[in-house]
């Protein structure tokens, strides 16, 4: 444990992004020699992972700030995570999932504003790069202007993104509902996630039921007998994909019912305990998906990863030389507890989600 509290230090104090690409560097080598995918091993891989980003934030915003003419036409921002972020759930090898909340200086030309705003997401984008992490596939990024926007623009995006739930909207919804300002004001993200939840509380009957087709569109992969449904073919053949066939589609059935009692907490475990206290749910079956997820995030720090252009990245697959007859029986057992959560979705929600 000291050491992993010695390298969060080293990182909140590094002077350079060569520096903090080092230290990164030296955790994934040492996780690497001895791989654990225990929770307690998650948690410090978390801590580790805010200290690189916040101090590559603060170096970014620092050479944008020393370089720019004049005062800066913006009062405070945020910057939040979404993802796997948002959510204190980022394997070594996690991507970028961003955004940004901002306030405009008062009589600030509001055009400035974002040019100033493009420029710092711009180095925000780069410099997380330069430390191994790859931008967002989907482009939920700092640099897209949809993705980062004032106080006042986010409240009329959520307002329109609830009068028209369709499945994009209904998408962008559920990636807010994960957000963690990582860096600048938190207060403006905290406006920010009250804003969403007043919004959902306010259209909970249309809105909740909207949300089924986007929670269910991954399946958890184990098929009716009860059998791991394995990848057929390609360099992955025999493996299973924990990313998309365990982890998202637990994470969506429990952020879902989360949203639906009306629980604040972004990290699954933590949404999961306070589902444990809510009326109408089963001790033992919330104790089941605990113990499940809890099993599915062990074997997806396990999955392999690469670096690819000097940033770090995974397919999510659990390799077939790693299903081992224990493996096997332990996965089942928490896929079968998966499925049997989305279930407990639909028969919640109706099927009136499907858009």
């Amino acid at each position: 444990m000291h050491q992993w509290l010695e390298k969060e230090r080293e990182a909140s104090q590094a002077m350079a992004l060569a520096d903090l690409r080092s230290l990164r560097d030296d955790v994934h080598d040492a996780f690497g020699a001895a791989p654990t995918g225990g929770v307690e091993a998650a948690e410090t891989i978390n801590r580790l992972h805010d200290a690189f980003i916040r101090r590559t934030l603060a170096i970014a915003e620092e050479r944008v700030r020393a370089s720019y003419p004049g005062v800066p036409p913006v009062s405070s921002f945020a910057v939040l995570l979404f993802g796997s972020g948002g959510r204190k759930e980022q394997t070594l090898w996690s991507d970028q999932d961003n955004g940004i909340v901002y306030e405009p200086k008062s009589g600030a030309d509001p055009a400035e504003a974002e040019r100033y705003m493009d420029e710092l997401g711009a180095a925000f984008r780069a410099s997380l790069e330069t430390v191994g992490y790859p931008p967002c596939e989907g482009d939920v990024l700092v640099t897209n202007p949809a993705w980062r926007r004032t106080t006042t623009a986010w409240r009329e995006t959520l307002h329109s993104w609830i009068e028209t739930p369709e499945f994009e909207t209904v998408r962008h919804l559920l990636i807010l509902a994960d957000a963690r300002p990582i860096y600048g004001n938190e207060f403006l993200a905290s406006a920010l996630r009250t804003e969403l939840a007043s919004r959902i509380e306010a259209h909970r009957s249309t809105i909740l039921p909207r949300m089924v087709q986007n929670t269910l569109r991954y399946k958890v992969l184990v098929g009716f007998l009860g059998n791991l449904l394995t990848e057929p073919y390609g360099e992955d053949a025999g493996g299973i994909d924990i990313k998309y066939g365990a982890y998202i589609p637990m994470v969506n059935a429990i952020r879902l019912l989360s949203l639906a009692h009306r629980i604040p907490a972004t990290s699954t475990l933590e949404r999961i305990d306070a589902l444990a206290k809510c009326e109408g749910m089963r001790p033992d079956s919330v104790r089941d998906w605990k113990e499940a997820f809890r099993t599915v995030l062990k074997f997806r720090a396990l999955t392999p990863f690469r670096i690819e252009d000097g940033k770090y990245t995974t397919r999510g697959v659990l390799s077939a030389k790693l299903l081992t007859k224990d493996v096997k029986r332990e996965l089942k057992d928490a896929l079968r507890v998966g499925a049997e959560l989305q279930r407990k979705v639909k028969k919640t929600f109706g099927t009136e989600g499907h858009l």
